[in-house]
């Protein structure tokens, strides 16, 4: 169930989308600048081409996720980056929030959402698991995790 006074919208201005992302990706476990991610380009980069979801309670930005869902071929969503600020952690607003980006790529016809996770970042992962996500492939570095969101795909 989606938290009542949450609100999710897809419209923001890249400024402002840019400067989110540069607060949240601290939060990440590794953080992506401590990885090299040049974080401009890279919000430019889902700005231009995912499908941003950026949630509110009243009028304060809670927190972020950008969604690729435009594989025909495949019918595999993936889940770039989802985020939420600290102080909103905890609240379900995270759930909300994948719940969304989910029914974005179902109404994109994906039938599974993709995404990949740092091993180090195991609050990412059990939420994940919790969510329903299972592991199908693992780096190094990081587990694949997929679920399938809509029943008659293959």
């Amino acid at each position: 169930m989606i938290n009542e006074e949450l609100e999710i919208s897809s419209e923001i201005e890249r400024d402002s989308f840019i400067k989110i992302i540069s607060d949240l990706q601290s939060q990440i476990i590794p953080p992506l600048d401590e990885m090299g991610v040049d974080i401009k380009e890279y919000a430019n980069k889902l700005y231009k081409n995912a499908d941003l979801l950026v949630a509110y309670k009243k009028e304060e930005i809670v927190g972020v996720a950008a969604v690729y869902a435009n594989d025909g071929g495949s019918r595999c969503a993936y889940l770039s980056f989802i985020a939420i600020y600290r102080k909103y952690q905890g609240r379900g607003y995270g759930t909300a929030l994948l719940n969304c980006a989910e029914n974005t790529a179902k109404k994109n016809n994906m039938c599974v959402l993709k995404l990949e996770v740092f091993k180090k970042n195991r609050r990412a992962l059990e939420f994940y698991i919790r969510n329903k996500y299972i592991q199908v492939d693992e780096t190094i570095d990081s587990y694949i995790l997929e679920k399938q969101i809509m029943m008659k795909c293959f």
